[in-house]
């Protein structure tokens, strides 16, 4: 019985992550620093992840992927992130700026 919930219970969390599209993994992180100026932007994106993961790894992971899949999909090339929250029992959260540079 031991063995039959804790299976249950991996396949449960496993469909609790977000996957990373093939438009979200070519998105690039900047900071603050980085020169924009040449870079169309496309938008503010607010990505959130469940409030109850196991751990703070997978909170991190899936509200990464989240915003990164979230800038592809507005066109977005690059991403500067404007908050990054991670609370107890509330989920991480990502606050991120859009943009569009050429290459």
């Amino acid at each position: 019985m031991k063995l039959f919930l804790t299976g249950f219970f991996l396949v449960i969390l496993a469909g609790c992550s977000t996957a990373l599209t093939s438009e979200g993994s070519m998105i690039r992180s900047v900071n603050s620093t980085d020169d924009l100026s040449e870079c169309e932007f496309r938008g503010v994106i607010t990505a959130k992840s469940p409030e109850f993961s196991i751990t703070p790894a997978q909170e991190t992971e899936y509200v990464m992927n989240d915003a990164r899949n979230k800038v592809a999909e507005k066109g977005g090339t690059h991403m500067k992130i404007l908050t990054n929250q991670q609370g107890l029992f509330t989920g991480a959260s990502i606050n991120a700026e859009a943009y569009r540079c050429g290459s």
